[in-house]
């Protein structure tokens, strides 16, 4: 008894160090040992059935090698649990955040109009307009800075050394999702309308002033001693209170980690 109780510990060991790349067998789930609590992926080769696995694991598992069939997918059902709760919690605000910003607008546009049949308004009524104005500002202001949804996919191509029917070249495609919040907001930025009719734009209005000739000058002077300080031994020293970003309106924010939330 004691030799196929060794036998099925160094079959189990040899299960276990199989590495993803090289195993020739499908995927059926994960084994998670009872004290480490370290997950290990199983392969198991073709002419083994799903129902020889599950009965091996519950062999082992009466050995206190590994957990039983029923807990791993338990516990796999439980580290999946919530794992768009950020993504539904975001969504969920931002769409009560447009919700009450659209009934602050309606209000806004209705006192518009009413003010505009005026002859002549009076300090009450501009000041209940610029009331109105500011609570739509504030709330635009307040609102979620948003987010975006990036991706990256893996391919892999597995190709078999002995092709039979049942085992054929195999391709892979995994995608990862993530979730990141945006740092800056431009939710305050108007959008209803552009700021100028394109055609009436002067040329001259893109043509550098003297300040833009001179930030521009400053932040090249930003770059270049960046690049010295790596290249050069001699100021090297100075590597310390070189200015490794050019400062901008907003460095404070883009100088913050951003929030990951990881929805594949």
């Amino acid at each position: 008894m004691w030799i196929v109780t060794f036998a099925a510990i160094i079959w189990l060991i040899a299960l276990c160090s199989l590495p993803i790349d090289s195993c020739e067998g499908e995927w059926v789930g994960w084994v998670l040992p009872r004290k480490k609590y370290r997950f290990t992926n199983i392969y198991y080769p073709y002419d083994m059935t799903r129902f020889v696995f599950q009965a091996t694991i519950t062999r082992f598992n009466k050995l206190k090698l590994t957990n039983s069939n029923t807990h791993i997918l338990a516990t796999l059902d439980k580290l999946g649990q919530n794992h768009d709760l950020d993504l539904a919690k975001s969504k969920e605000k931002i769409c009560q955040q447009m919700d009450g910003l659209k009934r602050a607008r309606a209000k806004h546009n209705d006192l518009l109009s009413k003010h505009a049949s005026h002859g002549n308004c009076t300090s009450a009524c501009l000041e209940e307009l610029a009331s109105s104005r500011r609570e739509v500002y504030e709330l635009k202001k307040a609102s979620h800075p948003g987010f975006v949804i990036s991706f990256d996919n893996l391919d892999i191509r597995l190709q078999r050394k002995n092709m039979t029917m049942h085992a054929q070249n195999q391709d892979f495609h995994w995608i990862n999702h993530q979730m990141v919040e945006n740092r800056i907001s431009g939710a305050h930025l108007d959008a209803e309308r552009p700021k100028a009719n394109l055609q009436e734009v002067s040329n001259l209005k893109f043509i550098p002033s003297i300040e833009d000739q001179q930030r521009q000058r400053t932040n090249y002077i930003i770059l270049a001693s960046r690049i010295m300080v790596n290249y050069f031994k001699a100021l090297e020293p100075l590597k310390e209170v070189c200015i490794q970003h050019i400062p901008h309106k907003y460095t404070k924010e883009m100088s913050q980690k951003s929030k990951k939330v990881v929805i594949h």
